[in-house]
């Protein structure tokens, strides 16, 4: 008795042409075969509902007819080179994009796959925009104010004009910032924005460069005098009060000065000097201005050279140490992992931060030797944790971008970790985004060699530094880590969860995180609201303040157990 005979419970097997049908309709692409005299004689169910036709009117249709003059140009050419073609195409038809993959048919014609990826490049697109702009104030971020500058300067060459970098301090931000909370300062550097704006002529360019800098270029100018007036007039009205909701704030300004061509013919050059003026002033009383003088940069290595000795010391006598941050889970709550802050204390109690150091560690190359110590020791931390029955809790750890581009980084990290006892799964690397965008190819090699060891790396900054986010999407990466900038609403939108576009930045990275399938964890949570934000788009991770700072390793194991112990109560009850 053979399959299909009556009495056989068994199905009959499908032929060739039903198989075929099958297999076809399986492919989630749209998929259609075009002999060579341009009849599509093959097409599933998905590229006839993506082209809003139905499916048995594209059958037998002549191709050219029924696609779009690009997409008809590119199978002519994979019929007369025999060769695969792939490209991305927008349909004006129907305000689309698909990509396109077509490949030559034995018969001599073609076949093309193609997919809608519609909402991916709506999300790289609106996390291109972000980029280009600080998601608070609005203004240029460092990546298109540099842009500008060098538009600038390149006009001021070919029509021997002089131009003025000014690099603008806040006095006492700090102070606000601590005394009322993140949320009022936000607030306040939206209004010294818009005041250093007013200030400015159209064709002048401005952005905020860090947390209280500000850049502006100032074009055309006669002399320095002249930049001079702008400075003193920026001081004194960023001087005046500022009124936030019920407070009255007071903050200066403190600016220095570089003058083109002076002072350089580079942007580096330009910005570096007018930094090094600002400092002057900061050291010298701050409120004021300060045109560069050629006799800071003389003195600044012996500075620099000064602190690289004393960063040599701390390391021999062990003044170094490690804070750990809890990173929660969005979904339970749960303690998901731990960043690893470095910290200094010097012998006389006084602590060093780091934004103070690591930068010259880094200029001095011994971001090296400090970043092995405090890979080597976030690694210790995790196994003695995961011995006292914390194995749970994967350990983060930043990584330095002169760190990532030596020689054998993968391999040594690999090899600490192993040396270590730690399961590779258990360990973080955060790079930020401007360590990867330098070499795209050469930083997806590295990242490769560490996710093949079982390492897990996150990008910092992605999307919101200077670098192209087209190219950071081809990077192997596991998760991204959203700034706390991205949870901060723009100016003009509402603050409460939920609050529409007010979250239009955060959207478009969180969107192109998740289009690219990484984890995302945001930073520097602080509000509740900002936890119904972030779970309501679906967001992995978190860290802030809202339920646990930076904390000694001891002090964080004692919080993990009791904030445990806190849990397992209240299930029992």
């Amino acid at each position: 008795m053979k399959a299909g005979d009556v009495g056989d419970p068994r199905p009959a097997p499908p032929d060739a042409a039903r198989r075929l049908e099958l297999v076809v309709e399986s492919i989630r692409d749209g998929l259609l075969a075009v002999d060579r005299q341009w009849r599509i004689d093959l097409v599933n169910r998905c590229a006839a509902d993506m082209l809003g036709r139905r499916r048995e009117a594209l059958l037998h249709a002549d191709f050219r007819q029924a696609m779009e003059a690009a997409v008809v140009e590119g199978v002519r050419q994979v019929m007369e080179k025999r060769q695969p073609l792939s490209f991305e195409h927008f349909s004006n038809a129907d305000g689309r994009w698909h990509d396109y993959r077509l490949s030559p048919s034995e018969d001599g014609g073609a076949v093309v796959f193609f997919a809608d990826i519609t909402e991916r490049k709506l999300a790289s697109e609106r996390a291109l925009l972000v980029a280009q702009h600080d998601s608070l104030t609005g203004l240029a971020n460092r990546r298109l104010l540099r842009e500008e500058a060098e538009r600038i300067l390149a006009a001021a060459r070919r029509q021997g004009q002089r131009a003025a970098v000014l690099f603008l301090d806040l006095d006492r931000f700090k102070p606000v910032n601590d005394a009322h909370g993140h949320e009022v300062g936000d607030k306040l550097l939206k209004s010294v924005a818009r005041r250093i704006r007013r200030q400015l002529r159209t064709e002048d360019a401005i952005g905020r460069i860090g947390g209280d800098e500000f850049v502006v270029v100032l074009v055309g100018i006669r002399d320095a005098a002249d930049a001079g007036r702008v400075a003193a007039n920026m001081v004194a009205r960023l001087g005046r009060p500022y009124r936030i909701g019920s407070l009255t704030l007071e903050v200066g300004a403190s600016i220095g000065i570089s003058l083109f061509p002076e002072h350089g013919d580079s942007v580096d050059a330009l910005f570096k000097r007018a930094d090094a003026a600002m400092y002057r002033v900061k050291r010298s009383g701050r409120g004021r201005f300060a045109i560069f003088d050629p006799a800071i940069e003389a003195a600044a290595p012996a500075g620099e050279a000064g602190m690289a000795e004393q960063l040599r010391a701390a390391l021999a006598a062990g003044e170094f140490s490690l804070d750990f941050q809890p990173v929660f889970a969005s979904a339970t709550a749960d303690v998901a992992a731990a960043e690893a802050l470095i910290r200094w204390q010097r012998p006389d109690g006084s602590q060093i931060p780091p934004a103070d150091f690591l930068p010259i560690a880094e200029a001095t190359g011994l971001i090296h030797a400090i970043g092995e110590w405090q890979l080597r020791e976030a690694c210790a931390q995790q196994r003695r944790w995961a011995a006292e029955g914390m194995d749970g809790i994967a350990v983060g750890i930043t990584v330095a971008g002169a760190q990532f581009r030596a020689p054998g980084f993968a391999q040594r990290v690999a090899a600490i970790a192993a040396e270590s006892g730690v399961d590779p799964a258990r360990l973080i690397l955060n790079v930020a985004e401007e360590a990867v965008a330098g070499n795209v190819d050469e930083s997806a090699r590295i990242l490769q060699e560490l996710r093949d060891a079982g390492i897990a790396v996150a990008i910092k900054n992605f999307g919101a530094g200077e670098s192209d986010v087209r190219a950071l999407a081809r990077l192997p990466v596991d998760k991204i880590r959203l700034d706390r900038s991205f949870l901060r609403p723009a100016s003009g939108a509402a603050t409460h969860a939920g609050a529409g576009n007010g979250h239009a930045a955060a959207d478009a990275i969180i969107g192109l995180g998740h289009s690219l399938r990484h984890e995302v964890i945001a930073e520097g949570v602080e509000r509740e609201a900002d936890v119904e934000y972030l779970r309501g788009r679906g967001v992995e991770y978190w860290q802030g303040f809202l339920l646990g700072g930076p904390m000694p390793a001891a002090e964080f194991a004692a919080w993990w157990r009791h904030r445990r112990s806190a849990a397992v109560h209240v299930e029992r009850k």
